[in-house]
């Protein structure tokens, strides 16, 4: 279900509100480089996440590793659609659209200028919330540090801790007993597979080292030299 103009329209006010007020509302939104929080309530699930700059592909026009703010607004359009394919929630029924995605500079790794980092904000419409969710995401920088995001996710009065990265870039949240023993046993399978077909091929070894000790040493051909 996608929000109503009226309500995107809102939420978007209400976020842009939020990065543009003074000092002391902007202190409440600074973190931590790669870090950030997943609320999921019953009227959709609100994303805040520090992402680096060098995730988004043609933002940095100067080369500097940084982005300022003229970058930011000239490249801001471009940035969305690329936000909405790199960070994505399901349920059980798939992607969950992500909205009213806005973009500030973090000035945690920054000067009041430039940033290596934006703080990523936006909304993913809504889904029954006893459903089972799964977050993935690619917004990872090429520079080494900048391959792991960890968010803390709350949904009522649970809270989950999860770090995704470039080896293991989806998690499954809250999951119920079921489903986490899928997820364990299939990662289980993924990462034992090569194991398994080693040890497959040493057994085939063995048991035609058996078979052919059970045929014996090769009989002589004797010449006739008659």
């Amino acid at each position: 279900m996608r929000m109503h103009p009226l309500q995107t329209l809102a939420f978007t006010v209400a976020l842009a509100g939020l990065l543009c007020a003074g000092p002391s509302t902007a202190d409440a939104h600074l973190m931590v480089a790669q870090t950030g929080t997943l609320n999921v309530r019953d009227n959709g699930s609100y994303l805040m996440v520090s992402v680096p700059v060098s995730a988004f592909s043609g933002l940095d026009d100067d080369g500097d590793g940084r982005c300022s703010e003229a970058e930011l607004a000239r490249h801001h359009a471009e940035l969305v659609p690329r936000a909405v394919a790199g960070m994505q929630l399901f349920d059980v029924d798939g992607p969950l659209a992500l909205e009213g995605v806005l973009f500030n500079l973090s000035a945690v790794h920054g000067t009041q200028a430039t940033a290596q980092h934006l703080v990523m904000m936006g909304r993913f419409e809504p889904s029954p919330m006893t459903s089972d969710y799964r977050l993935r995401t690619d917004l990872f920088g090429p520079q080494e540090g900048q391959g792991i995001l960890t968010l803390k996710v709350v949904r009522g009065e649970h809270e989950q801790k999860i770090a995704l990265s470039r080896s293991a870039p989806e998690v499954l949240l809250f999951p119920s007993a079921w489903s986490g023993f899928k997820a364990r046993l299939h990662n289980g399978v993924v990462w034992a597979l090569p194991g398994m077909v080693f040890l497959v091929f040493l057994a085939l070894l063995l048991s035609a080292e058996r078979w052919l000790r059970r045929l014996g040493p090769p009989t002589p051909v004797l010449e006739n030299r008659s």
